[in-house]
């Protein structure tokens, strides 16, 4: 059996950063532990075979087993979320989608800027001392949305944003997966979207297994980071003392649920899950953002809230995205129509070639040609 000359050090680095310990890599690789142990202490060498499964198991390119030194880390996004009072260590699956998401935007950049494309005005336009009532109100002039009565409900709402946000150069990307890889899902837990404000190319990137309605409040969420310049990683529904985060949490619940309109409706002697149930559907949003709304403008009490979002918690069943569904549409929507139909127009083009598309969409060059005759790019 031929042995592998592989970098100790990189199966250690490889393992903790799946974090894996030894005894499940064991486990993962059928094999004693003792032996785990040592290959990672270099007294012995795995089979090609085995490291090859060491790198699938770790999600980790094979030949970087090889090399002398881990690759640098990535250089994440400033991070707006508080987790028990600090930010966590990202995930391995948090870490390489944001890595697939840099490599489109550096290629999505370039392709604007050779094509022309002017900057982004709104990008950066907002003062970081911009009343929350301000800045909703020159987002929803320039998206050209102005009320959420025309809809008819929550999902159609979000579609409506998402087409307006592209009609004025942000590309939105939804996604809960890495890579479009079903096995490597990424948690709601840990992020919820984040955006990156470039005057070229800005983006927004929503975690798909969420919840339609929470998604749609992270949608306007970051976009308000859009127009105050703050690139970023956010969870618009965990505490935060961040200023920036309160401006943009606060922002996007004007923006879905005006102030003045919720306090014209509000009914005080009516019991607040009804009353959030029902003005849920005039505002096409959840329930909770309505009571979370309606306590910070002082309609209801904290105790009241608590209780109303422990039971909605208690009930709330987490989407599962990205799984099953037809092949061509889930490719769209998952990298965005707005980036997706760029890289279709430079393959059709043969700017690119059909393996550099295949690539930037997560998916197999063989179906680059398929996916954009569906868009109608191609016959």
């Amino acid at each position: 059996m031929t042995e592998a000359l592989v970098n100790p050090r990189l199966l250690i680095w490889a393992r903790e950063r799946a974090r894996l310990e030894d005894d499940a890599m064991a486990t993962a690789l059928k094999v004693p532990l003792e032996k785990v142990r040592a290959w990672e202490r270099g007294e012995k060498r795995p089979s090609f075979g085995q490291a090859e499964r060491w790198a699938q198991v770790t999600h980790t390119p094979f030949g970087l087993l090889f090399v002398s030194e881990p690759p640098a880390a990535t250089r994440l996004p400033p991070d707006f979320r508080r987790v028990d009072g600090a930010a966590s260590e990202p995930s391995p699956e948090f870490v390489d989608l944001f890595d697939d998401v840099s490599f489109k935007h550096a290629w999505f950049r370039a392709w604007r800027q050779e094509h022309g494309f002017p900057p982004v005005a709104f990008v950066g336009s907002a003062s970081k001392s911009i009343s929350p009532e301000r800045l909703a109100a020159e987002m929803k002039k320039a998206l050209g949305v102005e009320s959420a009565e025309r809809v008819p409900g929550v999902e159609d709402r979000y579609r409506q944003l998402i087409a307006a946000a592209e009609g004025i150069g942000i590309w939105v990307l939804r996604s809960g997966t890495v890579a479009g890889n079903t096995h490597r899902p990424v948690p709601v837990e840990e992020f919820r979207g984040f955006a990156i404000a470039d005057v070229i190319a800005p983006l927004v990137f929503i975690n798909a297994r969420d919840a339609a309605t929470a998604q749609l409040f992270t949608l306007v969420h970051e976009l308000a980071h859009l127009w105050l310049g703050a690139t970023g990683v956010s969870d618009p529904f965990s505490t935060s003392d961040n200023a920036v985060e309160r401006l943009c949490n606060a922002a996007a619940a004007e923006f879905l649920v005006p102030a003045t309109e919720l306090r014209a409706r509000w009914n005080k002697d009516e019991q607040l899950d009804v009353q959030s149930s029902v003005l849920a559907r005039e505002f096409k949003v959840s329930p909770a953002v309505v009571a979370i709304r309606a306590r910070g403008l002082g309609l209801t009490s904290q105790r009241a809230l608590d209780e109303f979002l422990g039971a909605q918690r208690a009930s709330f069943k987490r989407r599962e995205s990205d799984s099953g569904g037809d092949f061509y549409r889930t490719a769209i929507s998952r990298n965005g129509r707005f980036f997706a139909r760029a890289v279709l127009s430079a393959a059709m083009a043969l700017e690119i070639s059909l393996t550099e598309g295949g690539q930037l969409l997560n998916v197999n060059a063989s179906k680059v040609v398929e996916v954009a005759r569906r868009e109608g790019l191609t016959r």
